[in-house]
C-alpha cells in the first residue's frame, strides 16, 4: 500500500494504513467473498482440504467478533462526542463573551 501511494496510486482498502482501524470489517467481507467460496470448491474437489475451510470459518468468527467489538467502540465515541457537544453548546450559550473580543476564528 505504501509503495502504490508513492506511485500515485489508491491502494485497496486492506492494504492502505490510513484506513487501519477498518480492518477487522474488511477482514469479514473479505474472507466471506473471496476465502470462504475459494476454499469450499477446493474441499468438493479435494476432500483432504476440508480443515482449512474449518479453520476459515474459525478466522472468521474471530474477524466478526473483532468487527463488533470495533463498531461498539466507534459508537461509544460517538456517543461520548454527541453528548460532550451538547453540553457544551448548552453551557456556551449561556456564557457571554467579552466586551472587547476582537479575535478571529483560525482559518487553518
Amino acid at each position: 500500500g505504501d509503495e502504490e501511494k508513492r506511485q500515485g496510486i489508491q491502494p485497496q482498502s486492506l492494504m492502505d494504513r490510513s484506513l487501519a482501524h477498518e480492518l477487522p470489517k474488511n477482514q469479514v467481507n473479505f474472507m466471506k467473498s473471496i476465502c470462504l467460496p475459494c476454499y469450499a470448491l477446493i474441499a468438493r474437489v479435494l476432500p483432504e482440504t476440508t480443515p482449512m475451510v474449518i479453520g476459515a470459518k474459525s478466522n472468521l468468527q474471530r474477524w466478526q467478533e473483532l468487527a463488533a467489538e470495533k463498531q461498539q467502540l466507534t459508537r461509544t465515541s460517538l456517543a461520548a462526542i454527541s453528548t460532550s457537544t451538547s453540553t457544551d453548546d448548552i453551557s456556551d450559550s449561556s456564557r457571554t463573551p467579552p466586551a472587547n473580543n476582537t479575535r478571529q476564528p483560525s482559518s487553518s
